[in-house]
């Protein structure tokens, strides 16, 4: 599953990291971007992400909400006009604002998930992410 983590956080991308190498049954070709915008170029295959053998387009976007340059709701305003549009987009925030979620919601994110704590609760967001991306692979091929 090739899972594109986008996050101003190193930390939290370290740990994303060690999480899906970790996580059983789960098999991540993880691609990392601290921005929405170097994120777009990703997905569009712009500069020097034009080599999809290494730069391949992702099954699943995950995204920290509040980053610089480019926020994870406009990111969401670009994805849900671009071609990426029925790529599955999950958005991971330390935020419990019941107004982010409806927001993120109401601009096609497909879960908002709780920033974890402790690397078991990595764990458990990579797995749910997974399955996720399972689930949509398994439905976009039916």
């Amino acid at each position: 599953m090739k899972v594109l983590y986008v996050d101003d956080s190193k930390s939290d991308l370290v740990f994303f990291g060690i999480a899906a190498e970790r996580a059983e049954g789960v098999g991540i070709w993880l691609q990392t971007s601290m921005d929405g915008k170097e994120a777009i170029e990703v997905l569009e295959g712009i500069g020097q992400y034009s080599d999809r053998s290494m730069y391949p387009i992702p099954e699943v976007v995950v995204l920290d909400w509040k980053m610089p340059v480019l926020s994870g709701e406009d990111f969401l305003l670009w994805h849900r006009s671009s071609e990426f549009y029925r790529l599955p987009v999950v958005m991971l925030s330390d935020s419990i604002d019941p107004e982010e979620r409806r927001r993120a919601s109401e601009l096609g994110a497909s879960a908002f998930l709780q920033k974890p704590f402790s690397l078991q609760d990595w764990e458990d967001v990579v797995t749910r992410i997974f399955g996720m991306g399972v689930r949509h692979r398994q439905l976009a091929q039916a």
